[in-house]
């Protein structure tokens, strides 16, 4: 039974997924395991007499492993060789800058991921609050440096924060704009 909700439930979700036009893979990450819980389910389902049970386990396994390594390979050689300029200029910037700043959590994860100093960047809300469950304990929550927006970033309260706009200098790093406070 296990194995069963284990093969259909990747597919359900593939369906969801599709149905409500989600961009969020992680919901996609069942498709991982769904080779190896296929063994699972199919050998219960091929009747004994098809296939010795070591020939059947041996086959279904090659089968899985192929898949597995059929469907990651890509995505690992681009991970690998892939570069983003755009996403190496923010983190460029970021080290060399030596203050904290702030983004939103689509945002700025990415370039918190390579920073030398993850700390130097907090994911923060329009009003440059730092949302409490993303913002890890070390994390510094004093004076906001600058802030790294893109173009799905939601327009920032800065009038609240006393940082009038006309008076931020703009860093253009291909999709990101990051906006120094403090010039």
């Amino acid at each position: 039974m296990v194995g069963l909700v284990g093969v259909v439930s990747p597919v359900v979700t593939l369906f969801g997924a599709v149905a409500t036009g989600t961009q969020a893979d992680r919901y996609l990450q069942p498709w991982v395991f769904l080779p190896v819980l296929a063994i699972t389910v199919l050998q219960d389902l091929v009747p004994a007499p098809v296939w010795r049970r070591r020939t059947r386990l041996q086959v279904l396994t090659g089968v899985a492993l192929a898949a597995l390594v059929g469907l990651g390979l890509p995505a690992t050689v681009h991970g690998a060789t892939g570069r983003d300029a755009d996403l190496q200029c923010v983190v460029n910037w970021v080290n060399a800058s030596s203050k904290v700043g702030a983004g939103q959590f689509w945002t700025v994860r990415a370039a918190k991921a390579y920073a030398a100093d993850p700390r130097s960047l907090v994911q923060v809300n329009s009003q440059l609050q730092p949302y409490v469950w993303l913002v890890n304990r070390n994390d510094h929550l004093g004076h906001i440096g600058f802030v790294i927006q893109d173009a799905h970033s939601p327009n920032l309260d800065l009038a609240r924060q006393s940082w009038p706009a006309g008076q931020l200098a703009r860093i253009e790093c291909g999709r990101y704009t990051i906006l120094d406070l403090s010039p």
